[in-house]
């Protein structure tokens, strides 16, 4: 079998292999009698479906992603479309921020208190 790795999700040993099409797949790393996947003959890490009702043998796979507890999130398109969920919250967020008033800075805040001032001041004042 090919080189013992390591799942992304879920840090467990996996080997990778091929399908006969020629896609990565990865494995629990150990045969099972109740696997769907066994070797091709012939051909080094190539693994192919075999049916339910074959005899049972000593030497099938079980793919990783039957037994991974994180398959969720390793699905297919699952992590495209979290990160489409994501971009539209950021988006959202952003043109709720763009809504509000900025504060005023703090020469905007003395400028305005002397306007009050000027306007307030006593008819005949100093100005």
């Amino acid at each position: 079998m090919a080189d013992l790795g390591r799942c992304r999700a879920c840090r467990a040993p996996i080997k990778w292999a091929r399908t006969e099409k020629g896609n990565a797949i990865p494995l629990d790393p150990g045969p099972r009698t109740d696997g769907n996947l066994e070797l091709v003959p012939g051909k080094k890490d190539v693994v192919r479906v075999v049916r339910l009702d074959s005899p049972p043998s000593d030497f099938r796979w079980v793919t990783h992603f039957v037994t991974c507890p994180a398959r969720r999130q390793m699905r297919k398109g699952e992590a495209r479309r979290a990160l489409a969920r994501t971009k539209r919250k950021d988006a959202a967020a952003q043109d709720q921020a763009a809504q509000l008033e900025p504060p005023p800075d703090a020469f905007t805040a003395v400028a305005a208190l002397e306007a009050v001032q000027r306007v307030h001041r006593a008819p005949g004042g100093r100005e």
